[in-house]
């Protein structure tokens, strides 16, 4: 099951379910989906050997400051900061912080014992770094015609340096379809940006794991390197009480649909 739906900077508006839309459709739409595919990933375990759930998640959630679940995943019709490029961003990050917590605390209830039947479900996750998508269009669109910043975001693309989609896809891939990936993995390029030098296109075939089966890797988050040069830190993803406010704000916000996951 790849989780890779997402919207970037969007305005702030709730959907119609009373949620916010970017953590809706990154974080929500994840949570639920595994809820209802639990039954088929169970099955896939048992006929394979294993089934795997990835989130697809961005460098943006180690940006997040102050993490509030309750407030970005509850529903309400209050305002969460506002349409300024900063408050957009937050949104964001705050929604992918709750992907990766999700991947992480799900692996962690997956080892739980008397689980056993759910064991040979994978819960692992990655970010791509920074690509040349149409990711970002969502954030484009939605400012007026007369604003500024429709002009200068796309100036932004090219000076950033981005990656082209076949080298940011690659850790994606690779915690969905490597043999020797292990729930609770976190894959993620050495760089954020394009390869610069051919030592480091070669480095983009082989990702980091800066998570290992759940455990920090030290030596691959001093490796992985940011495009504006700081250093990789997953303390937040790896919180255990943010993680089980996540999931009960998660589990309150989408109440009885689907069955229920591991608690």
């Amino acid at each position: 099951l790849a989780c890779n739906a997402g919207v970037v900077g969007f305005r702030d508006e709730r959907t119609r379910d009373g949620y916010d839309v970017t953590v809706q459709i990154s974080h929500h739409a994840h949570f639920l989906l595994t809820k209802l595919l639990l039954p088929s990933l169970r099955a896939a375990a048992a006929a394979r050997g294993e089934s795997r759930v990835v989130q697809h998640h961005s460098g943006q959630r180690n940006k997040v400051v102050l993490y509030e679940p309750e407030l970005y995943i509850g529903r309400g019709t209050h305002s969460l900061g506002g349409n300024g490029p900063e408050a957009r961003f937050t949104r964001y990050g705050q929604a992918k912080l709750s992907q990766a917590m999700f991947a992480m605390e799900l692996h962690r209830r997956l080892g739980e014992p008397g689980l056993e039947s759910l064991g040979k479900i994978k819960s692992l996750s990655a970010e791509p770094g920074l690509v040349k998508t149409n990711l970002g269009c969502t954030f484009l669109s939605t400012f007026s015609i007369a604003n500024p910043l429709r002009l200068l975001i796309p100036l932004a693309f090219p000076i950033a340096k981005s990656q082209p989609v076949s080298h940011g896809v690659i850790p994606f891939l690779r915690a969905c379809f490597d043999p020797s990936a292990a729930s609770g993995d976190l894959w993620m390029p050495r760089t954020w940006i394009a390869a610069a030098t051919p030592d480091e296109l070669r480095g983009k075939q082989h990702p980091l794991r800066a998570i290992v089966g759940g455990f920090v890797n030290d030596q691959a988050q001093k490796l992985a390197v940011r495009g504006d040069g700081e250093r990789v830190g997953d303390g937040l993803t790896m919180n255990e009480g943010y993680s089980r406010r996540m999931w009960a704000a998660s589990e309150k916000a989408l109440g009885e649909l689907g069955e229920a996951l591991p608690s």
